[in-house]
């Protein structure tokens, strides 16, 4: 049945395009809005945070640098009608009447377990001559970044969570994690994880915004404000 629900998120407009069970916002200026979803390419130094559909289905799609020169670009482009076949649903993207890329989803339901499904099963982005590799995985509960690194934060189906750090290095691959550690605890908007007598906390502080705290004998040794997140809830 899930895996129906998530189908009819994919192909409606509007609001709709914000999945039931995840709520994915962007903080710019200042200015807190809830967007579509997130790409943390997997293989190319960036994150890409891709808005809600708009009037005449134009969607702003941000470019943020990994590193921490802060950089970003934004194109807004004209996001087709899904295209769907062979448990794929593809959504071209347009600049005037030239296609220029493409957003590639899956159905759930050809998923080894479609009931993990938290957040939108978005696999990868085409834009113009780049292919972008999207971190996504069955189980995420929580998908960010700062400009330091990228969080995820994924639970398997016996509810075990996961907490996996990809530091943005030299603004190289950050397929591999810098540090992973199992076994932590949530709460209504918090994870918490205990790794060598250090706190890793990811919490959602306000409706919107998010924030990554790492202390040592409760002492706050690092506190980071996510640019984007995705929270994903079963």
């Amino acid at each position: 049945m899930k895996s129906l629900v998530w189908l009819g998120v994919l192909w409606l407009g509007g609001l709709s395009w914000a999945s039931p069970n995840a709520q994915t916002h962007l903080t710019l200026g200042g200015i807190t809005q809830a967007v579509w979803f997130i790409c943390d390419g997997l293989q190319t130094p960036a994150v890409f945070v891709v808005g809600q559909p708009g009037s005449a289905n134009r969607v702003r799609i941000t470019r943020f640098d990994k590193g921490a020169s802060g950089r970003y670009s934004y194109q807004t482009y004209t996001l087709g009608q899904p295209d769907p076949g062979a448990g794929q649903v593809y959504y071209a993207l347009s600049l005037g009447s030239q296609q220029m890329g493409s957003v590639h989803a899956v159905n759930p339901g050809m998923l080894e377990n479609p009931s993990l499904v938290y957040t939108p099963p978005i696999i990868s982005l085409e834009l113009s001559k780049e292919s972008i590799e999207c971190r996504w995985v069955p189980g995420t509960r929580f998908l960010g970044f700062s400009p330091r690194r990228s969080i995820l934060i994924s639970q398997n189906a016996k509810g075990i969570l996961t907490y996996q750090s990809f530091d943005f290095r030299n603004q190289g691959k950050s397929d591999i994690p810098s540090l992973e550690i199992r076994g932590g605890k949530s709460s209504a908007g918090s994870f918490t994880f205990e790794n060598q007598g250090y706190t890793y906390r990811v919490q959602i502080t306000t409706p919107g915004r998010a924030n990554l705290t790492v202390r040592k004998n409760g002492q706050l040794l690092l506190n980071e404000v996510f640019i984007a997140y995705t929270e994903g809830k079963p």
